[in-house]
């Protein structure tokens, strides 16, 4: 924050204040019972503790702030030249950054030291989910906390780094135990680590240790719930999924579209989730906001005629083949559902028409031929359904859900 630009940011203190119910900073800075610096530097911090945890913990900060015997002084200068205190980032351990911290504050007098207690937990947060924040507030250090001056947590490496690291690339490797117990040395040495608890998360989904794995999880939410956008409420949907708790699933699936509802992956999840639980109205709701996503993925609308089908909604399926024969005139898929739907509405010629078409691109479709058979026989046509049989039955079994796209 240089000096130059303090002028304009104070210009917006009043306006600031009166965010956290009054004029706090601007009475405060006309009696000079604090520096102006301090003033705008309260600013930044409040405006993230409002955003956070909202305006009635702001303000409750702000009043246990004013209680400080003779103030503080939040340092502006460019050259960082603060008075025996190193700055955080010049210092890539943890551990011993906060160490120097607590000596500097000791030998500083009161009066003078720029020098703030930040909360390890939050700080760890504030790095692993991203955040922007310069520096935070508390007043009495604890056992949890450390005299700190907090410039960029993005510059901050965690005591567990080595041990994260060499997990990461055991991790890479495919060497799996290796990676649990550089991990777990991670852990040890920073239990606060939500990347190592992670990663242990997902690794342990992958031996099918889905119970553990969701530990793991939990973890992570505990300590920096948005870090990577987030991602932990999709492996935690993605577990119970595992576990055939469909409605866990889902939950999770929802908290994580209320982060980002763009995501048309998840969307999709949700919506099989719920066709799980024959919960097919919701479904199709749900896929068509993944459709409007990526309205050319063939596999979306296939899924849709399966949720469709099992509604016995047969007008709504041929509508949706339909679809998918725009965007691919050859997806034998959405033909032969096209077909099955057409036959479910004694359509019978109707259906042979898809059918014929379905054999007509890939001869070898053994569901395309028995369904044909089958609606030969709904026909009386029992020769030709006979013969159609016969071709099928010589054929490899075929999905249509594996066929849809």
């Amino acid at each position: 924050m240089g000096s130059n630009n303090m002028s304009e940011m104070l210009k917006n203190t009043k306006t600031k204040a009166k965010n956290y119910g009054g004029d706090p900073f601007y009475e405060y800075r006309t009696k000079r019972v604090l520096p102006d610096k301090f003033e705008y530097g309260m600013n930044c911090y409040l405006d993230r503790v409002a955003e956070e945890d909202g305006k009635e913990v702001a303000q409750k900060v702000f009043e246990e702030l004013k209680k400080i015997p003779g103030g503080c002084k939040i340092h502006t200068s460019d050259s960082y030249d603060l008075p025996g205190i190193p700055t955080l980032f010049s210092v890539g351990n943890l551990k011993v950054a906060l160490e120097a911290f607590n000596i500097a504050a000791e030998k500083c007098e009161s009066g003078t030291k720029t020098v703030f207690a930040i909360n390890k937990k939050s700080l760890i947060r504030m790095k692993l989910e991203g955040s922007d924040l310069t520096f935070t507030v508390f007043t009495k250090p604890s056992s949890s906390t450390t005299h700190a001056i907090l410039f960029s947590p993005s510059d901050l490496l965690l005591d567990s780094e080595s041990w994260f690291l060499k997990a990461v690339d055991f991790h890479k490797k495919q060497q799996y135990p290796q990676a649990i117990e550089y991990y777990n040395k991670a852990i040890k040495e920073e239990p606060l680590d939500a990347r190592a608890w992670f990663n242990k998360g997902s690794l342990l989904i992958n031996l099918g240790k889905y119970k553990e794995a969701l530990k793991c999880f939990d973890k992570v939410l505990d300590i920096a719930p948005n870090m990577i956008g987030g991602k932990v409420y999709i492996e935690k949907a993605n577990t119970f999924s595992k576990l055939k708790k469909h409605k866990k699933t889902i939950e999770y699936y929802e908290k994580y579209l209320q982060i980002d509802s763009t995501n048309a992956d998840v969307w999709t999840n949700k919506a099989v989730a719920l066709g799980e639980i024959k919960r097919y109205e919701e479904a199709v709701i749900t896929l068509d906001k993944a459709i409007e996503l990526m309205p050319l993925n063939l596999r979306l609308w296939g899924n849709k005629v399966l949720f469709l089908y099992a509604l016995r909604k047969y007008e709504k399926v041929i509508e949706c083949c339909d679809k998918m024969l725009e965007i691919d005139p050859n997806c034998i898929g959405a033909l032969n559902e096209k077909g099955m739907a057409f036959k479910e509405m004694k359509r019978y010629t109707e259906a042979l028409e898809c059918f014929d078409k379905a054999i007509e691109i890939d001869p070898e479709m053994a569901e395309a031929w028995m369904n044909k058979s089958q609606t030969l026989g709904k026909l009386k046509r029992y020769k030709d359904a006979l013969e159609c049989h016969e071709k099928g039955k010589k054929l490899p079994r075929w999905k249509a859900e594996d066929k849809l796209h």
